[in-house]
């Protein structure tokens, strides 16, 4: 036999007489002692329902969102059995508070009560029932409660009010009694109608998300992108609770990386491509005539075929990237640093990343002619002083009020730097049990959070409320038309927020430890950079690709995003399996030298071996290396196609007799190394100066020589033909 707990306040029920009681006496307690305050507790994104009730009630829907003029309040809803046997005779009762919250600490501790602590009286003579519920089967229910019931249960003081269903059954082991067996609770804000003004309310939508990456910089895994960009995906619902907002009511804080990344899955996801991006006509070719009117249908037949290989994963790709530029063309878009970047960690260990997401643009966004408003700021809400000083001036600031000391403005200024303070407690939802970020529960939170600013005396803050990451399109259209009353002017940011803020300094912010533990370590910036300086040279490689160096940069920058916050070791070791990519690629690209050169003379020429493997046409440098004896002066770009080698002739001059190892290495346009090189050494036989008076006096003598014969033969008269000497010796010349 299973039992109830012993206190169950919440669900006793009072008769109005009793209640305007009530509300005399605590309405003398407020006089002397202020607002009660409420047991603070954790706060969580969803929670079933209190241990031990059998019972689950959902509040659907809820018109309108405060206790209005005239007329009455309707709620609509379910209730589930999530008992073991079967509940008999559920009754379902509307319940409300006597006493209102008038100040938004109170609101927040309110939030933070068990399920089970009582909040209000029911209202009895509302109700629903369901006659039977098996286990596990769900009800829905309906109830309609005039104004003139309320009156006759609140003293009618401006504020916010607990409101709710109390459900009261029967089940084979536990009869009816005055315990609630299930309930559901929300706020319900009372602003009298002669209340001047409306508070500017901006809801801003983040869309921010982890962009893992291959070491051939496909996105990594895809399934994951599908769940979320499919219906009911975390990204899908985003999109569309957008879309049934009217226009300039909401405001989107966009990675700009994220619609790119959606972009490669629409394309397939494909890897990272060192294909050229120029046009080149060859000589001799011409531009690709028009197809005619056969060639068009045989494109026509070649298009079902490629149809074909549109993956699901591409359709809804696609799906998303048009909700989202029909959104953003509708309402407010400001984008974030590209990458969303860890900017207290960049401000640390590597300011200049700060610089270049600030200018790295979106392909996407420039495609659908969205700019953008600049924004900074961390899913946390929390930036210290340093980040805040490393970005762009003009950029407001986007902040938790948990980031400061004491009450937090709405709009401040920090050194001439615009600060924009979101509220926690509007975007943490409304109270247990239920999912305290589901469609009712968290506008009613937000209307509560505008009603006491309104009710406020003196200067209204606006209210800023970053959406929460389980935001659901459900029932959207009721969530706007909820927050349509007079004293909330639902707008942008930039509107709610025009305005000169109180002037703070460093000293107002609060900056946690564990932020500071959380932040990005610097081997983390030191791989980014990496990848970003191994992009510009592999893009100086290559002789018509001009887009790998930007395509490698923007995947450096998402390595260092906030949301690598969680993963990252694996993140830094996909950055460095990246690095050892496209360093592969670039000593793809080798050098060879010959095993020795001797020059005969101080100068001479020899020829070294230029080898491209790469499917790409590149353009290298290159350099020698060697000591002060020697200069080799290579020719200044060598130009390599596709699959090819080439010889270099390079010269080399010396300066000292001896062997010289000389080091030839390839680099980029830039005098980059690729990372191949080669040694050879270079004997230098150069011929001294006494060899050559050796061989000039040779000359001399040779000269005189021939010169002495000539003279003596001048002076010896002319020589006696051989022939006559013969005629005159007959008999020597017979012998």
């Amino acid at each position: 036999m299973r039992t109830r707990p012993t206190v169950r306040l919440a669900s006793v029920v009072r008769r109005p007489t009793l209640t305007r009681a009530l509300v005399a006496v605590a309405g003398l307690v407020i006089l002397v002692v202020g607002t009660p305050a409420w047991t603070s507790a954790p706060a969580h994104a969803s929670e079933p329902g209190p241990p031990g009730t059998p019972l689950m009630i959902t509040i659907d829907s809820l018109t309108p969102g405060e206790i209005p003029e005239q007329g009455p309040v309707q709620i609509r809803g379910s209730v589930t059995n999530r008992d073991d046997e079967a509940w008999t005779d559920v009754k379902l009762y509307p319940f409300i508070s006597q006493v209102p919250i008038t100040s938004r600490a109170a609101l927040t501790d309110a939030t933070a009560l068990p399920a089970d602590e009582y909040v209000g009286d029911r209202i009895v003579e509302v109700e629903a029932s369901v006659e039977v519920l098996q286990p596990g089967s769900s009800s829905t229910f309906s109830l309609t409660v005039p104004r003139s019931r309320i009156d006759s249960y609140i003293g009618g003081a401006p504020g916010v009010y607990w409101f709710g269903v109390h459900a009261s059954g029967a089940s084979a082991s536990l009869p009816r009694d005055e315990f609630a067996d299930g309930r559901a609770r929300t706020f319900l804000p009372l602003v009298p109608p002669r209340t001047k003004g409306a508070v500017g309310t901006a809801l801003v939508v983040p869309l921010r998300r982890f962009l893992g990456r291959e070491p051939d910089g496909s996105l990594s895994d895809p399934d994951a992108w599908q769940r979320s960009l499919s219906a009911e995906g975390r990204l899908r619902e985003a999109v569309e609770f957008g879309a049934a907002a009217g226009p300039g009511q909401l405001s989107y804080l966009v990675d700009p990386a994220l619609p790119d990344a959606v972009r490669r899955l629409e394309n397939g996801n494909p890897p990272r491509s060192l294909e050229p991006t120029d046009e080149v006509i060859e000589p001799g070719e011409s531009p690709s005539p028009s197809p005619t009117e056969d060639e068009e249908g045989d494109e026509g037949d070649e298009g079902e075929e490629n149809s074909e290989l549109v993956t699901p994963e591409m359709e809804t790709a696609a799906t998303w990237l048009t909700e989202l530029e029909s959104v953003l063309q509708a309402q407010e878009l400001l984008t974030l640093p590209y990458g969303d970047l860890d900017l207290a960690g960049a401000a640390d260990h590597d300011p200049a990343l700060i610089e270049l997401a600030g200018t790295q643009v979106s392909t996407t966004l420039d495609e659908w002619g969205l700019t953008g408003s600049p924004v900074v700021g961390s899913p946390s809400g929390y930036l210290d002083a340093g980040a805040i000083a490393a970005t762009d001036p003009e950029a407001p600031v986007l902040l938790s009020d948990r980031a400061f000391l004491g009450d937090a403005p709405g709009v401040a200024s920090l050194d001439d730097r615009k600060l924009v303070i979101a509220s926690t407690g509007a975007s943490a939802g409304g109270p247990a049990p239920g999912d305290r970020v589901a469609g009712v529960a968290l506008r009613q939170r937000i209307l509560s959070e505008a009603a006491l600013r309104v009710l406020e005396a003196g200067r209204r803050d606006p209210l800023v409320v970053v959406m929460p990451a389980g935001l659901t399109s459900l029932g959207a259209e009721e969530f706007f038309a909820g927050l349509d009353v007079d004293w909330v002017d639902l707008t942008t940011l930039t509107d709610a927020t025009a305005r000169n803020g109180r002037t703070v300094g460093v000293d107002d912010l609060v900056y946690p430890p564990r932020q500071d533990m959380l932040e990005l370590d610097p081997e983390t910036f030191e791989a980014a950079d990496g990848l970003i300086g191994d992009g510009e040279t592999l893009q100086n490689l290559l002789t018509r690709n001009d887009s790998v160096a930007a395509e490698l940069a923007e995947e450096a920058l998402t390595g260092v995003s906030y949301t690598a916050r969680q993963a990252q070791l694996s993140t830094r070791a996909g950055l460095n399996r990246s690095r050892v990519w496209v360093q592969d690629r670039l000593q793809s690209v080798e050098i060879g030298a010959p095993p020795g050169v001797t020059l005969s003379s101080a100068t001479g020429d020899f020829v070294a071996t230029v080898t491209n493997r790469l499917d790409q046409p590149v353009t290298v440098t290159i350099l020698a290396r060697s000591d002060s004896g020697i200069t080799v002066t290579p020719r200044e770009t060598v130009d390599l196609a596709p699959k090819s080698r080439t010889s270099v002739l390079l010269q080399a001059r010396t300066t000292q007799a001896a062997v010289h190892n000389v080091t030839l290495l390839l680099t980029d346009a830039e005098g980059t190394p690729l990372g191949s090189s080669d040694r050879v050494p270079i004997r230098s036989a150069q011929v001294s100066n006494v060899i050559w008076v050796i061989m000039g006096a040779g000359v001399l003598l040779l000269f005189g020589a021939i010169l002495m014969r000539l003279v003596r033969r001048i002076r010896g008269g002319p020589e006696e033909p051989a022939e006559s000497a013969e005629a005159a010796d007959p008999v020597e010349t017979t012998t």
